[in-house]
């Protein structure tokens, strides 16, 4: 009888599928640090390098790039060359950002949800995957650009959205769709956790972009003024 209800239920709704994305998600998130270790993060900053790609790779463009978080609400961003591209960040109550000419204080409500997002979910994105992607099984078909990884799919916004899995480690690949997609590379150490040093952002089948990671300090500590709104220079 119990094998009969159980039959009956997965005719209506896939739970082998989703048992098995579960697998997937929970082997990553082992082979990443473990889920506690991931939501007792309470500080990690990220050092290296951004490069932005044109038409041509001659027209490429390299920059600096660093980002500081204190879980779950401070944040500040910056990605700088010979003038200011991109500075933002948030103490968790006030929001800021570079216009190109000075600092300005935030009041776009979406800004500021993109700023607590981003200073959340950093470097622990799956545990709100089912969030973001809605239920999620295992891909019918994988993507050409991770043909050969486990690959999750799911909906967002009526667009078929992927999140893949190396078969070996089990830690995450690529997120994304065909029209934009991100490669995340060279998981490695840091602290209790592991997080990819190298990250290519594709859209329309072309590199837009691609961070390289020099190093990542975590729960080291972040002086307080790094969070305040700063003079324009």
């Amino acid at each position: 009888m119990r094998a009969g209800i159980l039959g009956w239920t997965c005719a209506l709704a896939p739970c082998e599928a989703a048992s098995e994305a579960g697998v997937v998600i929970e082997t990553h998130l082992r082979a990443s640090g473990g889920r506690a270790a991931l939501l007792a993060l309470t500080s990690i900053s990220r050092i290296g390098t951004i490069e932005f790609f044109g038409p041509t790779a001659s027209a490429s463009e390299t920059f600096r790039y660093h980002t500081d978080i204190e879980y779950p609400t401070r944040l500040r961003e910056e990605l700088t060359g010979a003038r200011v591209l991109v500075d933002r960040g948030t103490d968790g109550t006030a929001y800021w950002e570079w216009t190109g000419e000075k600092y300005e204080s935030v009041a776009d409500p979406l800004k500021q949800t993109s700023m607590r997002e981003t200073a959340e979910r950093a470097n622990r994105d799956v545990l709100w995957l089912t969030e973001e992607i809605g239920p999620l099984k295992m891909a019918a078909t994988n993507p050409a650009w991770a043909a050969a990884d486990h690959c999750l799919e799911g909906w967002k916004n009526s667009e078929r959205v992927y999140a893949c899995f190396d078969r070996a480690t089990g830690l995450m690949t690529a997120k994304g769709c065909d029209e934009e997609y991100r490669l995340l590379i060279d998981w490695s150490p840091a602290g209790a956790i592991k997080i990819p040093m190298r990250l290519r952002h594709f859209r329309d089948g072309k590199l837009a972009y691609e961070v390289r990671l020099d190093r990542v300090e975590v729960d080291q500590g972040i002086e307080r003024k790094r969070f305040e709104n700063p003079t324009s220079p």
